[in-house]
């Protein structure tokens, strides 16, 4: 009777890999439980299959993404704050907590405990230079 009550402990503790979206407007999320035979797969590659498989609109390839259920693309995601300082909106991803400096078709999943979330984030630009990228406004995480 302990081994059963340990190993539905276990069980009920265990972390899945998954993929997750939030959307632009944070009016909806999804998430896509990962399979064994997902591990070696790139985040890119498992967001195309997501979003085909959930059948949710968007824009992009396996590299990136420029758009999702209609979020805005080009100037139409940009933000002029004055002369000098501008953000520009997009979809950044990140990989259990940490954001890559790399496209999504260069990070594979690699356990079954691989947590992805793909957010609304912005790069900022001010006095002449970008000076962060992907970050997400206080209220939209």
């Amino acid at each position: 009777m302990k081994t059963l009550a340990l190993f539905i402990t276990l069980l009920s503790t265990q972390v899945f890999a998954q993929l997750s979206i939030i959307s632009h407007d944070n009016t909806a999320s999804f998430n896509y439980q990962l399979k064994d035979s997902d591990i070696g797969s790139s985040v890119g590659e498992l967001t195309i299959k997501m979003l085909n498989d959930y059948e949710i609109l968007y824009q992009g390839s396996e590299q990136g993404l420029n758009s999702i259920l209609n979020s805005p693309t080009g100037l139409d995601a940009t933000v002029i704050i004055s002369d000098s300082e501008m953000k520009s909106y997009g979809w950044c991803f990140k990989i259990n907590g940490v954001i890559p400096e790399v496209y999504a078709n260069e990070v594979f999943i690699n356990t079954t405990t691989d947590q992805v979330l793909w957010f609304w984030g912005y790069a900022h630009y001010k006095d002449g230079e970008w000076i962060a990228q992907c970050a997400s406004d206080p209220d939209s995480l």
